[in-house]
């Protein structure tokens, strides 16, 4: 049997990672000139945290991704565990960075609704 496309044991891509831009977009835009001071700080360390958590795709998982496409099963290179613990560290990563974005967000919602609530504005 040939070793080809079919025999390899990684199969990856980028699938689902426009997610990552979009949020990105929407929080920088959203109550951008609107919100108080505070709203805006925490929206913008909600942003920093899904840019960083974006690169860290680019930078150590996506190369890790690739190798992994082009091995086969009789044809793994002796180092495979440092690629696996990269990328298995890299995700955990971005899964906390990932949450504390979330967190910084929704306190910039809030924050926007105290804001709005204090000025008397009605929020909905």
């Amino acid at each position: 049997m040939s070793a080809g496309k079919d025999d390899s044991i990684w199969h990856s891509g980028c699938h689902g990672e426009g997610h990552d831009r979009l949020a990105v977009y929407v929080t920088l835009t959203q109550r951008s000139r609107t919100s108080p001071a505070r709203a805006r700080r925490w929206a913008v360390a909600g942003a920093a945290c899904l840019i960083l958590a974006h690169a860290l795709f680019w930078l150590l998982v996506n190369p890790a991704n690739q190798a992994f496409a082009a091995w086969t099963s009789t044809a793994v290179p002796p180092d495979w565990t440092r690629l696996r613990d990269q990328c298995e560290f890299t995700h955990a990563a971005r899964a906390g960075l990932f949450l504390l974005g979330f967190c910084a967000l929704l306190a910039a919602v809030l924050a926007a609704r105290s804001g709005a609530e204090r000025r008397g504005e009605t929020t909905g």
